[in-house]
């Protein structure tokens, strides 16, 4: 949970990034890459079923919202962000989207299939420890969801650490989520500065996980004719 001087240094920075550059990716911390190919990495971590409910956390313009309606149409989505500045945008964007202003350690929104959330952890904070605030936003994520939860962090495998940013122990992250869980799936592969944590609930992997990965491995062997 961040401090209300945490939450107006974070907004902030944000601030400053979208008078500059308006709706845009970089508004939000991406000045480069492909903002699909990381959504498409971010909910990965299952096949969505219809009807699934997803929560993405620290939506900023909702953008998710977009990409579910082209990938995974039957998805029903919520965005949620205390900065109010970017909800506003957003909602001017995708006035068909659920997009809300608040917190989950404060505010009750439900429960949800799936809770996701990319980039939320990438300020260093002024004021809060940065590892509890990582703590207590991660087990909030995984109290309300029912199925499993997406969460990215920047790797401590890199070169060069902006001071400005906080970047994570994969090691570290992995046995924080195996305390929540035994299933844990960490995703180290797809870009050279950050990495993912799918956490499932217990009685939800076998069913869908299970089936999925059996699914691709009939497939390869199909196509070398096993």
């Amino acid at each position: 949970m961040l401090s209300e001087n945490d939450k107006k240094f974070v907004m902030g920075r944000y601030r400053i990034l979208l008078e500059k550059y308006g709706y845009s990716p970089k508004s939000i911390g991406w000045p480069k890459g492909d903002p699909e190919f990381r959504y498409h990495i971010l909910t990965s971590l299952a096949i969505l079923q219809k009807g699934d409910t997803l929560l993405d956390l620290g939506c900023g313009f909702g953008d998710l919202f977009s990409f579910l309606n082209k990938y995974s149409p039957d998805v029903k989505y919520m965005g949620v962000d205390f900065n109010d500045e970017l909800i506003e945008v957003g909602k001017n964007v995708y006035p068909n989207a659920d997009l809300r202003v608040g917190d989950i350690m404060i505010d009750d929104f439900g429960t949800f299939d799936w809770v996701v959330a990319y980039g939320i952890f990438n300020n260093r904070l002024p004021e809060t420890s940065n590892e509890d605030s990582i703590k207590k936003t991660v087990q909030k994520m995984f109290q309300i969801a029912k199925k499993g939860v997406s969460v990215n962090f920047l790797t401590s495998y890199v070169d060069y650490m902006n001071p400005m940013a906080y970047h994570v122990s994969p090691e570290w992250a992995f046995s924080f989520a195996k305390t929540l869980t035994k299933r844990v799936c960490l995703r180290h592969d797809y870009m050279p500065y950050d990495f993912f944590l799918y956490l499932y609930k217990d009685e939800t992997n076998d069913g869908i996980v299970f089936n999925e990965a059996k699914e691709n491995w009939e497939t390869l062997k199909k196509l070398h004719g096993i």
